[in-house]
């Protein structure tokens, strides 16, 4: 919609959530008794509220001798706050979470308006298993909870009274130092995508065998 009076307008579009990422080129057009000019600016549609435009993309708990280099990594749409956002971890034992990790920052651009971000924990600062999950959350409000080895019910926090979603891989004592579980697939959500075995990180970029489905340009006008 574009609304102007005395040459001064305000110009709205509402993106729909399958248009998150995407890239429209909006002409204006002015007329006058001296002519036509007519100006194109470029809007990345971002919609950082949607559960699928921000989603845990790389995991990494346990490797051969002392677990080193664990973390996890958030990929989605360019653009958005990590702030907003965290990592909740919870134990299988009694379904509580032990660890929560206010992420920072802003994901970058690396492929089409999507890019991820690394966020690293201390030696042994992930539990190995079985059942153990993490959470995406944003303020109070759940966006993932996934699991790996099993799932659990989560008894306290964010996710309290969910069942989680196990990713159906793992990691095990004799994973090579270096490697981690990844998101592999072509898409622009999390659900167009799928777990693999272990393989050597990315940690802090799109995953090796991870596509983002770049789309022409949209005209308005």
């Amino acid at each position: 919609a574009l609304s102007a009076t005395g040459g001064v307008g305000t110009f709205t579009f509402t993106a729909t959530a399958n248009q998150a990422g995407q890239t429209f080129n909006v002409a204006f057009v002015a007329t006058d008794g001296d002519g036509t000019t007519t100006n194109v600016v470029a809007i990345q549609a971002i919609n950082p509220n949607s559960a699928e435009d921000i989603w845990i993309n790389e995991i990494h708990y346990e490797n051969v001798g002392t677990d080193g280099d664990e973390g996890v990594e958030i990929a989605g749409t360019a653009g958005s706050v990590l702030s907003d956002y965290a990592l909740v971890l919870y134990n299988d034992n009694d379904g509580k979470a032990y660890d929560t990790n206010t992420l920072t920052g802003t994901l970058d651009n690396e492929q089409c308006g999507f890019g991820a971000a690394w966020f690293g924990y201390v030696p042994n600062g992930i539990q190995n298993g079985p059942s153990d999950g993490i959470a995406l959350v944003k303020g109070t409000n759940l966006i993932q909870f996934i699991s790996y080895e099993g799932v659990l019910t989560a008894s306290n926090g964010p996710a309290a009274g969910q069942t989680s979603v196990d990713i159906g891989v793992r990691e095990s004592d004799t994973t090579p130092t270096g490697e981690s579980l990844q998101l592999t697939g072509t898409g622009t959500v999390y659900s167009a995508f799928a777990w693999t075995n272990a393989r050597p990180h990315s940690r802090g970029s799109l995953n090796t065998g991870q596509g983002i489905e770049c789309r022409s340009p949209a005209a308005i006008e």
